[in-house]
């Protein structure tokens, strides 16, 4: 009677993990349609570079909740039997590549914005600069593009690794190419999101006592919702890139060293999924932002 009961409990847990993966992608839909619908039905979050750039980030983590979460729910449920290889690969791309990358690159162009409303005249007099802000738009999918693409295949291979089945590409255990593809998808970036929130923090302290803090148009408030986020951001995604990366895949020495790596994979997997609905919650410290939905809010009920 040992194997039935531990075959029912493993067909519990993944039911209970599927159903938490449903709760976590409706709150990523929900949160982040909420942030671009409120941005582009009210003109003067329109007009803000700022708000346009978190639009930018609200897609990035649509794509957690339109793509990766659901078919993380049907391989909990199910396994990888029955998808192309073309999904899991995608799957595994994005999830490891493409969202990071562009998530946070996507951040430190919020930063950037920031910091170059109070120290850039030419910036912050300009109010629809299209070069500059076409340039910072598209600045985290071009280098993500154009830098990671490559990286991924080069530190990837089709070979069977893990029993995994031919067709699906997994990272290169102890090669460079997958140490180089690990470090340079994630780590550099919240290096610059981390340093980016530090000094639009500073300016901000410095600049509040000699300017009206009035540039281009929009008050520029306090980035108390611009460290949140970038806190948030790096907090959340450091255990997965941490477990990820081949360097730290020398196995553990003692059954309590593999229980605990094993809750630390468990926790790094749940806060990857809840970083796509926990930052955009962290813009609602923004007070325009606020105002934003609360017109939706009362537009819907009229």
């Amino acid at each position: 009677m040992l194997f039935p009961d531990i075959a029912r409990y493993a067909q519990s847990a993944r039911e209970i993990t599927a159903a938490l993966l449903i709760v976590f992608n409706i709150t990523i839909l929900v949160v982040n349609i909420i942030i671009i619908v409120a941005v582009f039905r009210n003109p003067w979050l329109r007009r803000s570079f700022k708000h346009i750039f978190v639009v930018n980030l609200a897609v990035c983590d649509l794509i957690v909740g339109l793509f990766i979460c659901p078919v993380y729910t049907h391989v909990t449920l199910h396994g990888e039997q029955g998808l192309p290889c073309s999904t899991i690969n995608a799957l595994r791309f994005f999830t490891v590549s493409l969202v990071p990358s562009i998530a946070t690159l996507a951040l430190f162009v919020i930063n950037l914005d920031y910091i170059f409303k109070l120290t850039w005249y030419y910036y912050a007099s300009a109010k629809h600069n299209a070069r500059i802000f076409f340039t910072l738009l598209l600045l985290p999918w071009i280098i993500t593009f154009i830098i990671m693409i490559p990286l991924y295949f080069d530190a990837t291979t089709s070979r069977r690794i893990d029993g995994s089945p031919l067709c699906v590409r997994a990272l290169k255990s102890y090669s460079a190419s997958s140490v180089a593809f690990i470090t340079m998808s994630f780590f550099p970036q919240a290096i610059l999101v981390f340093v980016s929130f530090i000094v639009a923090g500073v300016l901000y302290l410095f600049s509040r006592r000699y300017t009206g803090l009035d540039v281009a148009g929009e008050r520029v408030r306090a980035p108390v919702d611009l460290v949140l986020a970038s806190f948030v951001t790096i907090l959340f995604l450091v255990p997965f890139f941490i477990l990820l990366s081949p360097v730290g895949k020398t196995g553990c020495d003692s059954r309590d060293e593999c229980h605990a790596l094993n809750w630390v994979a468990i926790i790094g997997f749940w806060l990857y999924f809840a970083k796509s609905f926990t930052v955009p919650l962290c813009w609602l410290f923004c007070r325009d932002l606020r105002h934003g939905i609360v017109n939706i809010v009362n537009f819907s009920t009229r």
